[in-house]
């Protein structure tokens, strides 16, 4: 196979200028000039977008189950292990400058993105990016209170309904604009853990906060066996929850490290260590509710904290929004950026019935069941199948779907599939989280539920991959056609 000769292009915008101004808003591949995030500004979003309200929902849903010395190393492995498997699919998604639901196609077919994207991804969304809205909701409606109004003004839904508002008008602005505001959220946020956790020591005693049992739980090994499990799953659930939102600011990274550290840093191990302050005030306090927990224990800092917590929140408002609006520009081409940001306005039913919130640790363990197969399938794709037709990705209508490298069996890659159910449905087999029932027990409190899961999902696909699909491949001479060229290509048909 011949590499086709890269072919230069002067491509003129109608804006006069010699890129867009927020590229990442349409369905194209990004030019290596139109990628304008530095390594510290991906470090700054990833932290400031992940660290504020679900490393303390995170770290409070762990802290009420085990202490804070286990907590830490729950998180740690939870989030960083998971998210480092899943963040391998962003060096694709920088090398190609496109959105997963144009590299997607590759995994799961061109019928099969829409089925995992709306099916799963946008679901498990939509209530995961509720957790943010609603956290500053009740941070404002607890402040208020605590200043003596009543009524309109302590509705924490209120509140939420604005958190939605201005989340989705930065969201319209573009991530340029998100940048600036992640550079000053990001630190915020460290402030908030590092003051939480130095009130805490001096008031209550170092060892006190990390060795002491949370409130209402057994010190009995077995319990405390058990529990930390369970507190993994929550972790691993964390991470796994990812597949869905890496695309949307990867792919705007100057460099392909600049993509991937940045991810496993900042949604990983930030995540995991900044959980340590929540889980330090739920231990504390027996609360499973992170705005409360806070609130209970703050004392004198409470206002102050508060006040914190409800500025720090405005950057993760603003991450899932970007999330989901940015791939359904390349899932829709026609519905345009107003349209598709307009669309993220569904998070109000989650706000008007906040049963995610109120059942964290349930919901994130069924969310991280359905999507840890998902991740590792699609992860492992990448790795084994690092070379991607572009063209055959961008295929814009039925002829030129059934046509290309593809299209699998009508749309759907049998192998993906396989491998997606046959791991979900065994990790629900282990350990099911809404009964707590654990099919056997030894196996669970040795390796869990949701991580064999994953490593079940990429044993089907690889197993029915290898004796079905690879045989079937079909090799494409322009499979070396530089992204360049075609990104020019059609810039170029739109002047």
């Amino acid at each position: 196979m011949n590499r086709l000769k890269r072919t230069e292009y002067k491509v003129h915008f109608k804006n006069g200028q010699n890129h867009l101004i927020n590229p990442e808003q349409g369905p194209l591949a990004l030019l290596p000039e139109e990628r304008h995030m530095s390594f510290y500004a991906m470090m700054a979003l990833m932290s400031a977008g992940a660290i504020a309200s679900w490393a303390f929902v995170t770290g409070n849903a762990v802290g009420v189950l085990i202490p804070v010395k286990y907590a830490i190393c729950a998180c740690l492995y939870g989030c960083t292990v998971s998210f480092a498997i899943h963040a391998y699919m962003v060096i694709q998604y920088n090398r190609w400058g496109a959105c997963m639901t144009v590299i997607g196609r590759k995994t799961w077919g061109h019928i099969g993105i829409y089925i995992v994207i709306l099916g799963i991804g946008y679901p498990a969304t939509y209530g995961w990016g509720s957790m943010p809205i609603i956290m500053l909701g009740r941070s404002g409606a607890t402040l208020v209170e605590d200043w003596g109004a009543s009524g309109l003004g302590a509705d924490w839904r209120v509140w939420s309904i604005i958190a939605l508002i201005i989340g989705l008008f930065i969201t319209y602005k573009g991530l340029k604009v998100i940048d600036k505001i992640t550079k000053i959220a990001a630190p915020l946020v460290i402030l908030i853990i590092i003051s939480v956790i130095i009130v805490l020591a001096k008031d209550y005693g170092l060892s006190e906060v990390w060795n002491g049992m949370p409130k209402g739980v057994s010190d009995d090994p077995i319990t405390l066996k058990h529990n930390y499990m369970i507190a993994v799953e929550i972790a691993l659930g964390v991470g796994f929850s990812w597949p869905f939102g890496l695309a949307a600011w990867v792919k705007s990274s100057k460099t392909e490290h600049g993509a991937y550290s940045p991810s496993v840093y900042g949604s990983g191990v930030c995540w995991a260590l900044c959980a340590v302050a929540p889980a330090m005030t739920a231990t504390l306090s027996g609360l499973d509710d992170p705005v409360e927990a806070l609130h209970s224990i703050a004392g004198p800092f409470a206002i102050l904290w508060l006040i914190m917590l409800f500025f720090a929140n405005v950057s993760s408002v603003m991450v899932n929004p970007t999330n989901l609006a940015i791939p359904l520009t390349s899932l829709f081409p026609k519905l345009g950026w107003r349209n598709a940001v307009i669309i993220q306005g569904l998070f109000i039913i989650a706000i008007l019935w906040p049963v995610y919130y109120d059942a964290f640790g349930v919901a994130i363990s069924f969310m991280g069941m359905a999507e840890a197969p998902i991740g590792a399938v699609w992860a492992v794709d990448c790795f084994i199948n690092g070379k991607i037709n572009l063209r055959h990705c961008y295929a814009k209508n039925a002829e030129e779907r059934r046509n290309s490298a593809y299209w699998y069996f009508h749309g759907i890659r049998i192998s993906a599939f396989a491998g997606w159910f046959g791991g979900m449905f065994f990790g629900l087999w282990m350990y099911n989280p809404y009964s707590g029932a654990i099919a056997v027990q030894g196996f669970f409190d040795l390796f869990g539920a949701m991580f064999p899961a994953a490593i079940v999902g990429v044993l089907i696909y690889l197993l029915v991959f290898y004796l079905y699909e690879k045989p079937r491949q079909i090799s494409y001479v322009d499979m070396f056609q530089t992204i360049k060229e075609y990104h020019a290509e059609k810039l170029a048909k739109q002047q």
